[in-house]
């Protein structure tokens, strides 16, 4: 009996993830340049030539990995108008970024693991730039409000400093964690 198209998307759909979530472990952990498809397909269980069905190239895996993280960063982002942002809405903000963070911790080593390699760099820093962009011009007027009138620095140091405990939190294990986020907090937020 043929499956329902339904299903064939299901199972497509369930092959891609699969692909990328092997090709998000190998990269995180060796790096992308030490990483081959060929790893990619052994450690996703299928053949090399069922990858180039769902991507063009690990080049191509890479990017959807990078949108997808950026994807699920903006899951954090309040889901009201930039000039409606209160309090609350930056902490649940932050608070919500750290937990993901805590859940999937392969995306930050990924997230990191890029910065290290200066010929990826130049492959995912305009989609880093471009998503800073983003959280800048959605945090600006919460902090213009605020009286900060050219809130760029102020919120790049607050990116800098999620990025920074998120380094640290995988590579030390603070116990202190929760007392940092607090400390963020109150520098960021209750201004």
């Amino acid at each position: 009996m043929p499956r329902s198209k339904k299903i064939l998307e299901q199972i497509k759909n369930e092959k891609k993830q699969q692909i990328l979530q092997s090709a998000l472990e190998l990269f995180a952990r060796k790096g992308y340049h030490a990483t081959s498809v060929d790893q990619i397909a052994q450690k996703a269980k299928i053949s090399k030539g069922l990858i180039y069905n769902y991507f063009k190239s690990k080049k191509d895996i890479l990017l959807t990995l990078v949108n997808s993280l950026f994807e699920q960063m903006d899951l954090a982002l309040p889901q009201v108008k930039p000039s409606k942002l209160t309090e609350e809405d930056i902490e649940r903000y932050i608070l919500t970024s750290m937990q993901a963070l805590e859940q999937n911790p392969q995306n930050i080593k990924l997230y990191f693991m890029l910065y290290m390699q200066p010929d990826i760099e130049e492959l995912v820093k305009p989609l880093v730039e471009n998503y800073i962009d983003k959280i800048v011009n959605f945090l600006s007027p919460y902090y213009k409000s605020r009286g900060i009138h050219e809130p760029r620095s102020h919120i790049l140091s607050l990116i800098a400093s999620l990025d920074g405990l998120s380094l640290h939190y995988i590579l030390l294990q603070y116990p202190e964690y929760k007392e940092i986020i607090k400390t963020i907090i109150q520098k960021f937020v209750y201004i």
